[in-house]
């Protein structure tokens, strides 16, 4: 399939937004049949008032309309349609949410208006999770001393793992008798261990670069 630059630019005009909202090509002539030009002038009346409203913020924070025979800036409370253009751009995401926060379903957004989907998590982001657990490690251990190897010059994991356990297998019930003790999502010990052994790994070489 080629690669289309209006499915991933995420920027539009005014103009090109209304007609995606009318269900026409942005991309079209402006030559347009009686029924299809209402529409349109629907939608750009519906995002101005949406502007004025607050409900949907143009980037930089501002749009404005003009009389193109002029070039006459005029406040957006006077916009005609049949008279003025408006100067204004949008981000995908914000007509999307705009959308979404009148009552517009996803499956009544046009496609090309709703923002990119979220790409699915890969090594780095599986790498920073247990970075981020080894600092924690670390930063326990050494505010405990007797959960820091003298030797290793690194947190011990299995004392650590031991207290995470203890606590979710009654080894170290709560102050409270009526609290529930931690779930840590049904891990055995050895998953325990493997995962804090793999966290302080990455810290480590996190530490090193």
């Amino acid at each position: 399939m080629a690669l289309v630059p209006r499915s991933i630019v995420q920027l539009l005009q005014f103009e090109e937004v209304a007609r995606l909202l009318a269900g026409l090509d942005p991309g079209t002539p402006p030559k347009m049949l009686t029924d299809e030009a209402a529409r349109l002038r629907e939608w750009q009346r519906a995002i101005v008032y949406a502007v004025i409203d607050g409900s949907l913020c143009p980037t930089g924070g501002r749009a404005w309309i003009y009389e193109p025979a002029t070039s006459t800036e005029t406040p957006l409370a006077f916009y005609d349609p049949d008279v003025h253009q408006v100067h204004g751009q949008f981000l995908r995401k914000d007509v999307a949410t705009w959308l979404k926060s009148v009552g517009v379903s996803d499956a009544d957004i046009p496609e090309l208006l709703k923002p990119p989907p979220v790409a699915p998590g890969d090594a780095r982001d599986d790498l920073r999770v247990l970075e981020g657990l080894g600092l924690l490690i670390e930063a326990l251990a050494q505010h405990h001393p007797n959960l820091y190897g003298v030797r290793a010059g690194k947190p011990n994991r299995l004392r650590i793992g031991s207290i995470m356990l203890g606590v979710v297998e009654g080894y170290a019930r709560p102050t409270d008798p009526k609290t529930d003790p931690v779930n840590l999502y049904g891990l055995a010990k050895t998953s325990v261990d493997d995962l804090l052994k793999d966290a302080i790994g990455a810290w480590e070489r996190r530490k090193g670069n």
